[in-house]
């Protein structure tokens, strides 16, 4: 007999009919009529070639068929649980390499707290950060990296899957030495100063971008980088300014010579994601680092990495 031609629903039923030797006891445990019972003993009669249940005076008994049956079926039961039920996660038992790719500065502002979580509840588990390239939504599909985090508007790919951890508001950076440059700057006097431009050439910084489309004057002498750190240096020692996502600016502040200022016309914010293949969506450990991302971001916002207290872990 050919297991497709099967009818597997019968399984169940089978199980406590050998179980209870009473259809009236079995119909009663599995929810279900004496007469859909009767009808399903039937069905397995034949399809057993066996009356797995017979009368023997007072009493219903097993055939040798159905006594042989009993405990096969018992341990075939037993495997379906454990292959259907949800195994319980822990991230102590995390063993191989989760990558995470994403820009430098979001990285830089995120892992401190990552890394700590990760390495406290699966301590054997490796962790890789990497700065992603222009094919970072390949590297997603084909597994090159296991998580993104990057601005949600610099996504083409429709069927990755994306949550937005924060929106980060563009500031304006500027030398603390620079002189001219007060708590406030004027449109003229920013349209008029040398610029360093943060731009990957990938679009990941739309609203940045956008700025300097609508005064193309801007770019006009300008320095360009993809390395927003270059960008921060080349500020901070000289009368440039720079656009750039105010999260960066605050990681900085206090540890390079610079100031932050708010920009003199309006610019949306960036928002900030990390972003996955569909094909991990449902994976138990792919969904706890998820969750520790998205709960480092809620930590992080309140803290400055250099406020962490020092952990061994």
């Amino acid at each position: 007999m050919k297991l497709n031609r099967v009818d597997l629903n019968l399984l169940p039923v089978l199980s406590e009919i050998l179980r209870e030797c009473s259809v009236t006891k079995a119909a009663s445990n599995l929810g279900k009529t004496q007469p859909a019972v009767s009808l399903a003993l039937q069905k397995l009669r034949k399809n057993l070639n066996d009356e797995l249940l017979v009368r023997v005076g007072r009493e219903m008994k097993l055939t040798p068929r159905g006594e042989e049956l009993a405990v096969e079926v018992e341990e075939l039961m037993l495997f379906a649980h454990r292959v259907l039920e949800p195994k319980e996660f822990e991230p102590k038992s995390l063993t191989g390499q989760f990558t995470i790719g994403g820009i430098d500065y979001l990285l830089f502002y995120l892992t401190p707290l990552i890394t700590r979580i990760v390495k406290q509840a699966a301590p054997d588990l490796s962790l890789r950060f990497v700065t992603i390239a222009r094919e970072w939504e390949r590297d997603l599909e084909v597994g090159n990296i296991d998580l993104a985090l990057v601005p949600l508007g610099g996504i083409q790919t429709q069927s990755l899957k994306a949550k937005v951890l924060y929106e980060d508001r563009v500031k304006c950076l500027a030398s603390s030495m620079n002189d001219a440059i007060k708590t406030k700057i004027a449109l003229n006097t920013f349209l008029q100063s040398k610029q360093v431009i943060f731009d990957r050439g990938d679009g990941l910084f739309e609203s940045i971008n956008k700025v300097y489309r609508l005064h193309p004057e801007l770019t006009e002498g300008a320095i360009f980088t993809p390395h927003i750190y270059i960008a921060i240096m080349i500020v901070a020692y000289s009368n440039y300014l720079s656009l750039v996502p105010e999260n960066m600016a605050l990681t900085v502040e206090g540890r390079v010579p610079v100031k932050i200022v708010n920009p003199p016309m309006s610019i949306e914010p960036i928002k900030m994601a990390m972003v996955w293949s569909p094909t991990y969506d449902k994976d138990a450990a792919h969904g706890w680092m998820r969750s520790v991302i998205s709960n480092g971001v809620v930590v992080t916002k309140k803290k400055r990495p250099e406020d962490f207290e020092y952990a061994d872990f």
